[in-house]
């Protein structure tokens, strides 16, 4: 076990960790993935990139002393209204649905899609449609980082989201 390992296994024992519970469902949604378990891994993925929003409103709330009630509000709210109106302004991010190279648009018409087939019409992904998902959900992570980092209020909530590359030799 890595040095980084410990810290994080630590950090989420002691609740110092938000973005533990989507690191978890993407490390399951790989290891489906690489046991060749496609269904399971498209499922896993939507599901922790719906944690990783779900974290990264409630998380920017608190950074920038919103009352529960107001990002709670919001948490409640359908996975799509929070897509597309909300998380702009806690991340700081592009999100134009309609729009195939925006990562949001990209992962909602894909990865999520193949989700909700596979949960709801009992549909079998392909190994390139799992992958595709996968790939969504990085460039999700990327999009959400990039536009967390580029702003005061939400910079310490870009630096706790700890999945992809850091930019920083190891």
């Amino acid at each position: 076990m890595t040095s980084q390992t410990v810290q994080l296994a630590r950090a989420n024992f002691h609740g110092a960790e938000p973005y533990f519970p989507f690191y978890e469902l993407m490390q399951q949604a790989i290891g489906q993935f690489n046991e060749g378990r496609y269904a399971a891994s498209a499922i896993s993925t939507g599901t922790a990139v719906e944690v990783l929003i779900a974290t990264t409103i409630r998380e920017v709330g608190r950074a920038r002393g919103e009352h529960e009630s107001e990002y709670a509000s919001v948490l409640n709210a359908p996975l799509r209204n929070q897509v597309e109106h909300h998380l702009p302004h806690y991340a700081n991010c592009v999100v134009d649905l309609n729009d195939p190279h925006n990562p949001l648009a990209a992962w909602w018409s894909g990865g999520y899609v193949t989700r909700n087939r596979v949960v709801h019409e009992a549909h079998r992904p392909t190994r390139a449609e799992s992958a595709a998902a996968l790939d969504g959900a990085q460039a999700v992570v990327a999009a959400l980082k990039a536009g967390l980092l580029a702003e005061l209020d939400t910079e310490e909530v870009g630096h706790q989201l700890q999945w992809g590359p850091t930019g920083e030799s190891d």
